[in-house]
């Protein structure tokens, strides 16, 4: 899956795709999907958040029993490692970050979101699709 997204006036390529995971866990020596469960059951988190930017929130109404597995640093390791697979000369995690005026993660976080979510979905053949292709075989065996 790809997307583009500009943050912080630059526009990035970011891509995800099967190596993903494992480059995650090369790069950062933690475990991806792990980590996306802990971003998935701190989802109230943010879209809470989301509300507060919004002014539909108070800041004090957050619960803080959601932000209790919550890794702000894992957008930022996530943006870095989607961007890199769309641009392998990319610079390394801290200088990429460090050059940063700022990081919107209300911006950038549903656009992750949403790519590792399509990343997490599977598609499968159509039943016709797989008998076609038995058939097939069956046929060039005869």
């Amino acid at each position: 899956m790809e997307r583009m997204i500009t943050v912080d006036g630059v526009e990035y390529r970011l891509v995800t795709n099967a190596f993903t995971p494992i480059a995650y866990k090369n790069e950062f020596g933690r475990d991806y999907f792990q980590e996306m469960l802990n971003m998935f059951e701190s989802e109230q988190m943010m879209a809470m958040l989301q509300q507060s930017q919004e002014g539909q929130v108070e800041q004090l109404e957050l619960d803080m029993s959601a932000m209790k597995n919550f890794d702000m640093t894992f957008f930022q390791r996530l943006f870095w490692m989607f961007a890199k697979s769309g641009n392998p000369q990319l610079e390394p995690f801290q200088p990429f970050f460090e050059k940063m005026e700022s990081f919107p993660v209300a911006d950038v976080a549903p656009v992750l979101v949403e790519m590792l979510e399509q990343n997490l979905v599977t598609k499968k053949k159509s039943m016709s699709q797989q008998m076609q292709a038995q058939t097939s075989l069956q046929l060039s065996r005869t």
